[in-house]
């Protein structure tokens, strides 16, 4: 920025202008929010559009979402993702995600795993949890890249840092298994247990299996696999298979 006597002449006129538009957008975003809530989509629609001229993030997210699903809109895969991209350069971290997301996936982009692997970075780096699990699967499975466990590892552990139910699962497997990290299995028991005490499904699996069989350092517990059984009632059915056969 230039420090001009001009430009500082300017600048209680600039902050006057932000002060007036800032209760204008946070109003758009509001009732679009509420809108929202109440499942009246058409006007939700519209003041989002009203508050991502104004550019913020949030509303810009929720269009994104709005054109993603065609709701109150026609279905528009290249307008959800420049509103995606709007947002995401605005900071909003779950929108980085998505697009990271939706170019590793192909849904919704055109498949491109350096483009996937740069907006999970971006957001992983600014700490949201499920980019880190996502570039810990890229880089363990070898995802546009040579496989790298170690970094795998750590992604894992900066999103189990963060409670992350799945990044904690995936710990308890690294542990168990030995992967880029010396085998500990009471740290593994400790990583599983941690992932089904947050509802993690898999967790779950694994926590009945080592009491079944008594595994991990436990000793077999039919009551203990049964409390796991009862906890595990419902999680989603196609989730309910064991990591480790």
């Amino acid at each position: 920025m230039q420090k001009t006597s001009a430009m500082w002449k300017r600048l209680p006129v600039l902050f006057a202008c932000l002060l007036l538009s800032l209760p204008v957008m946070a109003d758009d975003l509001a009732d679009g929010k509420s809108h929202l809530e109440k499942r009246e989509y058409a006007p939700a629609f519209a003041a989002f559009q009203k508050s991502a001229a104004q550019e913020n993030p949030e509303a810009e997210y929720y269009l994104g979402l709005f054109y993603r699903n065609g709701i109150a809109t026609v279905q528009d895969n290249e307008k959800a993702m420049a509103s995606f991209k709007d947002a995401a350069g605005h900071g909003h971290l779950q929108s980085q995600y998505i697009l990271g997301y939706s170019y590793l996936t192909g849904e919704g982009a055109e498949q491109d795993y350096w483009s996937a692997k740069h907006w999970f970075e971006k957001s992983a780096n600014a700490g949201y949890p499920l980019s880190m699990v996502q570039l810990a699967f890229m880089y363990d499975d070898g995802v546009g890249m040579k496989p790298d466990r170690k970094k795998a590892l750590y992604w894992f552990e900066k999103a189990a840092a963060a409670e992350q139910p799945t990044a904690m699962l995936y710990l308890g497997v690294f542990y168990e298994t030995g992967t880029a990290v010396k085998k500990d299995e009471e740290i593994a028991f400790h990583w599983y247990k941690k992932s089904a005490e947050a509802g993690e499904p898999r967790a779950l699996v694994r926590m009945i299996q080592i009491y079944e069989n008594g595994e991990l350092g436990e000793k077999p517990d039919k009551a203990k696999a049964l409390k796991w059984s009862e906890k595990a009632e419902n999680a989603r059915p196609e989730h309910m298979k064991p990591l480790i056969e």
